[in-house]
């Protein structure tokens, strides 16, 4: 998602993700031209392959220097994700 203009925005997204061989934690972050934004990850355990984990988060982000990308990151190996929704609102 390109932002092009600045302002504040709040960012929320929605998934389903699950580790696909076995075990583990499945995780997703919010990030902004590569960083992550502080406080967007989600992250939950799962106990058995393909076993599924609803995963949330919100952000309030000041753009500054438009254009900005943002994008929502996995993090770690073996995940997929399913249902997934990103939602920008801008505040001001």
């Amino acid at each position: 998602i390109t932002i092009t203009e600045n302002g504040v925005y709040q960012i929320s997204y929605s998934t389903v993700g699950t580790d696909t061989t076995g075990a583990g934690t499945t995780s997703v972050q919010l990030q902004e031209d590569g960083t992550e934004i502080p406080g967007t990850t989600s992250a939950a355990n799962v106990a058995n392959a393909n076993d599924q984990a609803a995963l949330s988060g919100t952000a309030i982000v000041d753009v500054t220097s438009a254009p900005v990308t943002i994008t929502l990151n996995s993090i770690g190996t073996n995940q997929q994700f399913s249902n997934t929704g990103v939602s920008v609102r801008k505040l001001d």
